[in-house]
């Protein structure tokens, strides 16, 4: 395709659109009285839609707290261990996005709205002209759940004719969503109890048999029974080793530090005061030797007689004596005690010995006992927080917005519907019109015969006004056609009036007398008698009929002065 060709289709693609609008135009003029019919029609319809009953509409608005997501966080500050997750799991369900419009969709189901439909419908029986057949899902058509961006506010709106019925029927769902909420509520804390009081029947069970086994193995390899008993957090579980540990560790650190005393004393590596206050320091729990008491006794004589007499008095001399004479007494008395305590922790330690892997499996029995008591009593405890918590008044969801009706029905909207029939008539009628036309295939203005054809345009003679165009035509006799010495032969295009045609004939025989005239339908015998003119008429010459008279012509390589077009 050349630069030249792809100009000529974008300058054509204009006119093929005024010739569209010029066509509409048109058929629209020529079907004038079938449009103003339509566009009545269009009127009253939309005027018996207009004025129907109107529609009323009521909302309100309600916060879906998640009350499980609650109960779960209150669980979990009041509770501690390892445990404390189960009742917060039990009472707690999907959270997210997702469980709010499983949510939603719960609350549309037939299941939460059915007595307010059987309410819907009861009121409607008892008014005539009422539709008491509707289904549930026609009616829940008229209810509108939306979910506000980010939140979890759901807003409800009711749609109805009977205005004086929205308000009961929302109130009935509001109370309805309330009830709701405190049964899920209510439901997810009986499974709870249920849970917990099917787990301390069993855990009840483990903990006997388990402290039964526990106990049984203390007696028989003679251990203390009381860890089990005691809690892992306290501080005395925390800084007590269990009983048969305890005794061998304490036995073998305090044989120790007697063999260390034992050393020291038979080695006199204590001089006399030291061995007094060693042995007085000794035996401070027990019951005190007579033999301090006569040491402490000497020492103070001794003292008194110092701070009188000499060193070398005779009474001191003997004092001194009577105290180092006591002094051994008192070593001996020590070291008596010393051995007779080394015998007994040897005698504790060789009690506290048992045979291999009797102390593991202590523990592990100890443990398993104290595991078993401390899960049974932490059920008990969430058990009656679970049960305190179903005696408290439920809070339903919150509402945010009490019912309220629109003060101005929503429809119908009269003003629009009358426009909207009113225009819809109009684009109907002129839609009908242009496909009849179409589907006729007339020619329906000049520029399409022009453009069709491609013939010079000669003149265009209107019938509503046939005084002025046979003076037009006149024009053309005396001018154009005057100047031609052949003869002219006119040929119909299409199927019209021949009354027009003679008309034409009787004013070019008037002022071309010397010029013969015919009206052909064989284009050959029209060419052999003179030049050819072709009349087409306006809405009653098809483009089929025009485009065969051109085919015809282009054939025999015929031409035409030009075309006269009627309208």
């Amino acid at each position: 395709m050349t630069l030249n060709d792809q100009s000529n289709l974008s300058n054509n693609e204009p006119i093929d659109n005024d010739l569209e609008l010029l066509n509409l135009k048109n058929a629209i003029l020529r079907n004038k009285k079938q449009i103003f019919y339509f566009t009545l029609a269009g009127i009253f319809l939309a005027f018996l839609a207009a004025f129907q009953k109107d529609t009323w509409k009521g909302e309100f608005e309600i916060v879906l707290e998640k009350k499980s997501d609650n109960l779960s966080s209150r669980f979990g500050s009041i509770l501690s261990g390892p445990n404390s997750q189960i009742l917060g799991n039990l009472v707690s369900s999907n959270s997210g996005a997702n469980s709010i419009k499983t949510e939603v969709q719960v609350l549309k189901s037939p299941s939460v709205l059915i007595d307010i439909f059987e309410f819907v419908k009861n009121q409607a029986n008892n008014k005539e002209n009422s539709n008491s057949n509707i289904s549930f899902m026609d009616w829940r058509k008229k209810l509108n759940f939306s979910l506000l961006k980010d939140t979890s506010v759901l807003s409800i709106s009711y749609v109805s004719q009977e205005k004086e019925s929205i308000i009961p029927v929302l109130n009935r769902i509001s109370k309805k969503y309330q009830q709701y909420s405190g049964k899920k509520e209510l439901k997810n804390i009986n499974s709870g109890l249920n849970f917990f009081k099917n787990q301390i029947k069993i855990y009840t069970d483990k903990s006997i048999q388990s402290v039964k086994k526990a106990q049984e193995f203390a007696l028989k390899y003679n251990f203390d029974i009381s860890p089990i008993f005691t809690s892992n957090n306290s501080n005395e579980a925390k800084n007590k080793l269990p009983n048969p540990e305890a005794i061998r560790v304490q036995s073998l650190n305090e044989l120790k530090l007697i063999n260390n005393q034992l050393d020291k004393v038979k080695q006199n590596k204590f001089d006399n005061d030291e061995i007094f206050y060693f042995a007085q320091s000794y035996f401070k729990d027990t019951n005190i030797p007579d033999i301090i008491n006569t040491s402490n006794r000497l020492k103070a004589e001794l003292a008194q007689k110092r701070s009188v007499f000499k060193e070398n008095d005779i009474g001191i001399k003997k004092l001194i004596n009577l105290e180092n004479s006591s002094n051994n007494e008192l070593k001996k008395n020590l070291l008596g005690a010393l051995k007779a305590r080394k015998i007994e922790l040897e005698f504790l330690l060789d009690s506290s010995k048992k045979p291999d892997g009797i102390l593991i499996k202590y523990f592990q029995l100890i443990s398993e006992a104290k595991k078993e008591l401390q899960t049974l009593e932490e059920l008990k405890i969430q058990s009656r927080v679970l049960s305190l918590e179903k005696e408290k008044s439920k809070e339903p969801w919150e509402l945010i917005t009490k019912p309220t009706l629109l003060p101005n029905p929503i429809a119908p909207k009269r003003k629009r519907i009358l426009a909207a029939g009113l225009l819809l008539g109009f684009l109907s009628g002129c839609g009908l019109a242009r496909f009849k036309e179409g589907r006729k295939n007339l020619i329906l203005n000049s520029n399409h015969i022009i453009k069709l054809s491609k013939w010079d345009f000669l003149c265009e003679l209107k019938i509503n006004n046939w005084e002025s165009s046979l003076e037009t035509f006149k024009c053309l006799a005396l001018g154009r056609l005057s100047n031609s010495k052949k003869n002219i032969s006119i040929i119909k295009v299409g199927n019209f009036e021949n009354q027009i045609l003679d008309r034409l004939l009787e004013v070019l025989n008037n002022y071309l007398p010397d010029k013969e005239i015919k009206i052909f339908t064989d284009i050959s015998d029209a060419n052999k008698f003179g030049e050819i003119i072709p009349i087409t008429f306006i809405s009653k010459s098809s483009v089929t009929d025009l485009e065969i008279i051109k085919q015809n012509l282009s054939l025999q390589d015929l031409k035409v002065i030009g075309v006269i077009i009627i309208c």
